[in-house]
């Protein structure tokens, strides 16, 4: 009886910073005695298993204990009090971040008692808090495959996980609990390890350098900010009091590769490549039980070439156009690509019989009518180039890559623990691995440098106070330089993208041919240092966290934006000119020699661009908004500073030995951004009176010192105000239901708020008077714009020749900003089910507020629309274009006025050593809906198509774009397991040849990511409106068919069509709005003074895409030479089945006045849908 009296009830939790510091983990507990009195002043000991550290503490009056500060290994727990025997734990893991209960109730006899806990986080329940998060173990991380070698790879395995695979990869390229990827924080050793120009990783460390890391979707603890969406915190190894090591070789060649299904439907051989990782690691003592080091040293070579596959106009086209257009294609048009013998003719992308295509069935009727000699229905217009360049072939882009991690620790005293890390990634990619182009000279590499410094210190100042502090030092330096080309005028066929003309590019000479937005050069070094201290405090049931955090960042960026002209053949709605009635499109303004949009960035010489005149529609040309020729480009770079800073505290009460709350409150400042010269920070700052409308009018770009005229905004010194209100609570409880540790119900509630990042406020520095990125359509001048090869166009000829300063676009940050913010709450029961295996069901909410947006507030007839001007302009009688604002023609308003919703339910099982079978396994299934108005800030994802065009389809009513996000999975399923095969007792050379095999296997399967479908067949000034069904669409795939006239195009969704036999629109299939003074199908009916649009337009990513399946596996046998060495060789495969994802490549093909369909694609040249084998050989000991 007194040995079951003495049993020691224990639950092991892995939480995240529910009392410690984020890359730390902590025990918690309470002594009690055999009648559950709590004992005070029993005294326990915790004891690192690797280093020999110790840490020991006393029991409060209340029988309680908390020690924090353990580092992620691991522990054995000892209790002993007077006239009590000593009771001792089996070796448990402590895992990163996590809050680990151990309870004790002791026995009154002096035996020993020893009792079985959970191993590790995947056997463990929570009991501490209702954090939702998952661990990645030293296990999965060695023993799993990974295709890249990168440890981020095994974010997938969590729960309420997603993804747009067709969006720009920010964060980790991950979403996390229904959040932006770019609200992920992501820490190295628990400081901030970000990017924080792009969103990303900043420093990548080798897989064998991490000891773990945890994944956090929702409901963290105070300790955790400048995120609204999830965590994850990877934490390096550590040298203990063994010499341990590997070095290893992971070869993966294109001979063991499959050739892919693009390349077999296309007749492309399969393309060649070598992918070679090799390292070392090791780790061990300098002076036992006190000094420790580990180094991985890795090395990345990966020598491969691609093909990709272009359209662009053939010599026969060049030569039947004008001699402008000519003159382009002669100075930069040397191709550099083979031709493949492939031609379309006029008619095959015009829409005639047996077409590819109908993208271009105005310019077929346009051309045939204007030039009927010149063009008919077999003129070769387009011909397809395959280019060769170093790229991404299956292997991982070409490189030379090394990575390098060194740490020590150091055990000053039982009392005293530090430890530094520093980090150096080294990355070159050649030529054609950044831009690649068919033409000669524009081809583009990367190189990126990053160092990472940590040093961290705990202190134990008595049993009830712990101190812990750790300063990082970050420099990050990503560059992209031009090719060998200087910088010089791209042309495009819209301002939106490279249109897809059977699933190639159709692109022209330029730099950043597919897309104008990707400024070259880019880059540059970014410094960060980060002080962070927290201590923790215990009295009593209470264990009350507190501390903060200080950041400088000194961002020194350049972004050359359009100092490669954009030269726009149409805008991204077509253009309204028209021949006898015919609408004139891309490769009609092609033969014409003119364009319908133009951008590009010069000096404005400390000025600012001439107002336009509201009643004459005339530029009112001054000597204050004239420049005299030559004009130079501006000066690119930047150098920005922020100041950051954030304060926290927590309460964890034991309100009763089964009952936990956790109260908190976070504080967070976000310093606004500021130039280290200050005339370089200019703004928009609106009007103060009136209607939105009317402050848009009125408002001024003014340098942030300047004063501000008489109702418009005053800086202050500032280019936003900076928001002190920043305040975050975060509450929870954690229930034992049964009283045994093994079930626990938790719940909680709470907000985050995050900070806008660098490429988004950044891009201020475009506005005037140092920088001014004029932009200009057709309809702003009055007359279409003729093709030039000036950097500048024709702003770059002559001397001394005085000209006006036209209208440019405006990047602003609204001045009064509001920070974004996520309110989250969640709910989840757990079972322990034994020490080895445990499930979980969790309920996850999540609400998006003030998520940062990007609006045109200042768009083509708004003055018409909104203020009333008249619709003609005196005396010419032209049509009435006025903006809002005169001075300038899109004012693109960096805002925050996103708003999302995400619910899920999430059932998930997990285990180490299951049944003791060498199963460890971590499965999740995720049941989930997420809605939002924009999915990201830059409208990264595809789901508009590239005909969508902004943000907001209308920036003054955003609740009509609510509607599925565009990473939104209904049912996902993430499975990882490794299976270490028993030998089950075999011996001698059975055992050597039964024993040591091991499999594990990453698995993973989605319902596809929503698109939206839109119809241009009416004018519009700026986007197509969604298509307005009249008969109940088809919302999912109903054609399994091959589609005709390309190889690897699949039929996926049919529509009605757009046109009848006739050419006349087909309105008993679909609704048509224009509004009652422009006649376009963008611009909103006021009624009331009230912005609207009739309703019937379909909802913004109504349409699903197909789903994706993903199984890569690996096979391991493990060869011991003795007990300390040994060799492992491995067999990873990738894509196991071969199987090939059906994805869709939209670039304006959801527009049913184009096309009557939706086709998909197997995986194309760029989607890695091969089955590819890594060998590896690991030497280890």
């Amino acid at each position: 009886m007194k040995k079951v009296l003495g049993l020691l009830a224990v639950s092991l939790v892995c939480t995240a910073m529910g009392l410690g510091q984020s890359q730390n983990g902590n025990v918690a507990g309470t002594v009690t005695d055999p009648s559950g009195a709590v004992v005070a002043g029993a005294t326990v000991t915790v004891i690192n298993v690797a280093t020999g550290a110790t840490r020991t503490t006393v029991t409060t009056g209340a029988g309680a204990y908390n020690i924090e500060g353990l580092p992620p290994q691991d522990y054995k727990v000892t209790v002993t009090a007077p006239g009590f025997g000593t009771t001792s734990t089996n070796t448990f893991n402590i895992s990163v971040g996590s809050s680990n209960t151990v309870n004790a109730k002791l026995s009154v006899d002096a035996t020993n008692v020893q009792v079985e806990v959970a191993a590790n986080s995947l056997a463990g329940i929570n009991l501490e808090n209702a954090e939702n998060s998952q661990v990645v173990n030293t296990q999965q991380l060695l023993e799993l495959p990974t295709e890249g070698r990168t440890p981020y790879a095994f974010v997938v395995l969590s729960g309420n996980a997603a993804a747009d695979p067709s969006a720009t990869s920010r964060g980790v390229g991950v979403n996390l609990g229904g959040a932006r990827s770019a609200s992920t924080e992501i820490l190295l050793d628990g400081i901030e390890n970000t990017s924080l120009f792009s969103v990303g990783v900043a420093t990548f460390v080798p897989v064998d350098s991490v000891q773990e890391y945890r994944i956090v979707t929702s409901n963290y603890g105070p300790e955790y900010g400048r995120a609204s969406g999830g965590v994850v915190n990877v934490i390096t190894k550590a040298g203990t009091n063994a010499f341990h090591g590997t070095a290893y070789e992971f070869f993966r060649p294109s001979t063991f590769a499959s050739n892919s299904y693009y390349n077999n439907a296309n007749a492309i051989p399969q393309h060649r490549f070598d992918r070679n990782n090799f390292g070392f690691a090791v780790g061990g003592p300098i002076v036992h039980d006190k000094l420790f080091f580990f180094n991985n040293t890795e090395w990345t070579r990966v020598r491969s070439s691609n093909v990709t596959q272009f359209y662009i106009p053939t010599s026969q086209f060049i030569a039947a156009s004008a001699s402008s257009t000519q003159a382009f294609f002669q100075q930069f048009g040397t191709v550099s690509g083979t031709p493949t013998g492939k031609i379309l003719t006029l008619g095959q992308i015009g829409g005639a019989a047996g077409s590819v295509s109908s993208a271009f069935a105005t310019d077929r009727a346009a051309l045939e009518l204007a030039k009927p000699g010149t063009f008919n229905d077999s003129t070769p217009i387009l011909q397809q180039v395959n280019v060769t360049v170093p790229a991404d072939a299956g292997g991982g882009v070409p490189q030379n890559t090394y990575n390098i991690v060194g740490r020590l620790d150091f055990n000053l005293s039982d009392r005293t623990q530090m430890y530094g890390r520093y980090v150096l990634y080294n990355s070159v990619t050649p030529s054609g691995t950044g831009n690649v182009s068919p033409y000669a000279g524009y081809s583009t590499g990367t190189t990126t440098k990053s160092q990472n410094l940590v040093y961290g210190i705990t202190h134990t100042f008595s049993n009830s106070l712990v101190g812990q502090f750790q300063i990082g030092l970050l420099r990050f330096n990503n560059n992209q330089p031009l090719g060998t080309n200087p910088a010089g005028p791209t042309l495009f066929v819209s301002s939106a993208a490279a249109p897809s003309i059977a699933n190639n590019s159709l692109v022209f000479p330029g730099y950043s041919e597919g897309n104008a937005a990707n400024g070259l050069p880019s880059g540059g070094p970014q410094n960060n240092i980060v002080l962070s201290p927290t201590f923790t405090y215990t009295k009593g049931r209470h264990s009350i966290t507190f501390g903060g955090q200080y950041s400088y960042i000194r961002d020194n960026h350049t972004f050359a934006i359009y100092e490669n002209a954009q030269e726009s053949l149409v805008s991204s709605t077509g253009t309204t000119d028209t021949i006898n009635g015919v609408k004139v499109g891309a490769l009609t303004n092609f033969v014409n020699g003119v364009t319908d949009y133009f951008q590009a960035n010069l000096n404005p010489q400390g000025k600012f661009p001439c107002t336009k005149d509201l009643i004459t529609g005339l530029q009112n040309v001054t000597a204050a908004c004239t420049l005299t020729t030559p004009i130079a480009q501006p000066n690119f770079s930047r150098s920005n500073r922020y100041q950051e800073g954030a304060g926290f505290v927590n309460d964890s009460w034991k309100a009763t030995p089964r009952l936990t709350i956790n109260a908190g409150l976070r504080y967070e400042l976000y310093g606004t951004q500021h130039n280290k010269n200050s005339a370089l920070d200019s703004n928009f700052y609106f009007g103060t009176t009136g209607s939105l409308q009317d402050r848009v009018r009125a408002g001024k770009i003014l340098q942030v010192n300047q004063a501000a005229p008489a109702g418009v905004q005053n800086p202050g010194g500032k280019l936003w105000n900076t928001n002190y209100k920043q305040f975050a609570p975060r509450v929870a409880f954690a229930y034992d239901l049964t009283g045994d540790g093994k079930t626990s119900l938790r719940g909680g509630y709470g907000i985050s708020y995050e900070r806008n990042f660098g490429n988004v406020t950044y891009n201020v520095a475009l506005n005037p008077p140092s920088q001014l990125a004029i932009s200009f359509t057709n309809l702003d001048v009055g007359a279409q714009i003729p093709i030039s090869t000036g950097v500048l166009g024709s702003f770059s000829s002559g001397s001394g020749v005085s000209k006006a300063i036209p209208q440019g676009t405006v990047r602003a940050v609204d001045p009064r900003i509001k920070p974004a913010y996520n309110q989250f709450y969640t709910l989840v029961l757990e079972r322990q089910i034994n020490n080895t295996f445990a499930a979980g069901l969790a309920y996850t909410g999540e609400r998006g507020i003030h998520n940062y947006s990007i609006a045109n507030y200042n768009r083509s007839y708004y003055g018409q629309v909104y203020e009333g001007d008249a619709a003609k302009y005196a005396p010419s009688g032209a049509v009435n274009t006025n903006r809002l604002n005169p001075q300038f023609t899109s004012i693109n308003v960096r805002g925050a006025d996103g708003d999302s919703y995400f619910n899920s339910m999430n059932a998930n099982l997990r285990g180490t050593n299951l049944y003791k079978t060498g199963v460890s396994l971590t499965a999740n299934y995720t049941y989930a809906h997420s809605t939002d108005n924009t999915s990201s800030t830059f409208t990264d994802g595809q789901s508009n198509g590239d005909v969508g065009g902004v943000a907001y389809f209308d920036p003054y009513n955003h609740a009509i774009d609510h509607g599925n996000s565009d990473f939104d999975l209904k049912h996902r399923i993430a499975v990882g397991f490794v299976w270490q095969i028993p030998s089950y007792g075999a011996t001698g050379y059975k055992r050597a040849a039964l024993g040591g095999w091991e499999i594990g296997s990453i698995f993973t399967a989605a319902t596809g990511t929503p698109f939206s479908m839109y119809d241009c067949a009416l004018p519009a000034v700026t986007a197509c409106p969604r298509a307005r069904f009249l008969q109940t669409p088809n919302y999912q795939r109903v054609r399994p068919s091959i589609g005709g006239g390309a190889p690897d195009k699949f039929d996926y969704i049919d529509f009605p069509a757009r046109y009848l036999a006739s050419g006349a629109l087909n309105n008993a299939a679909y609704g048509s709005y224009v509004d009652p003074k422009i006649g376009a199908a963008d611009l909103p009916t006021i009624v009331n003074g009230m912005d609207t649009f009739p309703g019937g337009m379909s909802a913004r990513n109504a349409f699903r895409g197909p789903g994706t399946i993903s199984f890569n596996a690996d096979v391991n046998k493990s060869i011991k030479f003795t007990e300390r060495y040994s060799l492992q060789l491995r067999a990873e495969l990738y894509n196991v089945l071969n199987h090939a994802n059906a994805y869709l490549n939209l670039s304006g093909a959801n527009d049913v006045s184009q096309n009557s369909f939706i086709s998909t694609y197997k995986n194309g040249p760029d989607q890695g849908a091969n089955r590819q084998l890594q060998l590896a050989a690991k030497i280890i000991f």
